[in-house]
């Protein structure tokens, strides 16, 4: 029978260290994979939107075609009819692509399309990139009336 060799063990001085930084990597790259995967959320969301919104035009004549389109959508896709209503409210609302900001996240647009006037939207928005703030912060300020604070 072989003896098995005795492993030397040597003092990991720095390991502390290089464990702080790799799991600094690894959240800064979850965050930024987060980050790519809503912005791509809210341009699918849109374009989604675009898309119902455009059909109900083209069927105008036909008496609620956009609440049987969702009806159905939301049987085939499986997305909840509420969700897929607020992708057609959020293409009204930003008509535009290029309007998008990626700073947002859908969450932070779910907010915003809720607000009808648009230079209190505008506002928000606007505050919401300066300022980086979170959902939370965002709803916190809306419901204390900001902006009707501002002036």
């Amino acid at each position: 029978m072989r003896k098995k060799a005795t492993e030397i063990i040597y003092p990991l001085e720095d390991y502390e260290e290089i464990f702080e930084d790799i799991r600094s990597l690894l959240e800064k790259a979850n965050l930024q994979a987060y980050k790519v995967i809503d912005t791509l959320r809210v341009q699918t969301y849109w374009q989604i939107g675009e898309r119902i919104a455009r059909s109900e035009l083209k069927h105008k004549e036909r008496a609620n075609y956009g609440n049987h389109v969702v009806e159905k959508l939301s049987k085939d896709l499986g997305f909840q009819k509420r969700l897929i209503y607020r992708m057609v409210q959020f293409y009204k609302t930003y008509t535009f692509a290029s309007s998008l900001n990626k700073e947002l996240s859908w969450s932070h647009y779910q907010e915003l399309i809720a607000l009808e006037d648009p230079e209190e939207r505008k506002f928000y928005e606007m505050q919401t990139i300066q300022n980086q703030w979170s959902l939370h912060r965002l709803r916190k300020e809306i419901k204390a009336k900001l902006y009707q604070g501002k002036e």
